[in-house]
């Protein structure tokens, strides 16, 4: 099974350096190729569950997760907010707490939620 652009890659290496090489240009061959993950392994004797590894490892190389943190939002409000206690929290499932000190907005949030 032969197609334009998909070349069978050999010469698997024992370095570390030149393992991740190795499946770089494994990845690469995949994302040319018009194959499933699982057909492409078959077709080149991968190992489906090493070329995931390596495949995902790549990914997230090229999209990294955001760091998790506190980000400042601004709304605009005309009511005057009192900043040194908060109206309400909110826990998230994540742990972060939010706290909401504009009256306006805990109006929205629970319309929202009902």
């Amino acid at each position: 099974m032969n197609q334009p652009g998909f070349e069978k890659a050999v010469n698997q290496s024992t370095t570390a350096t030149e393992g991740e090489d190795y499946w770089k240009r494994q990845v690469e061959c995949f994302k040319s190729s018009d194959l499933s993950r699982k057909a492409f392994c078959r077709h080149s004797d991968l190992n489906y569950h090493r070329f995931q590894y390596w495949y995902r490892k790549f990914k997230h190389a090229e999209n990294p997760t955001p760091p998790v943190g506190v980000v400042p939002i601004k709304l605009k409000s005309n009511n005057k907010v009192n900043l040194s206690s908060p109206l309400c929290s909110v826990q998230l499932s994540t742990g972060t707490i939010l706290y909401l000190h504009d009256m306006a907005l805990v109006e929205s949030l629970i319309k929202g939620a009902v």
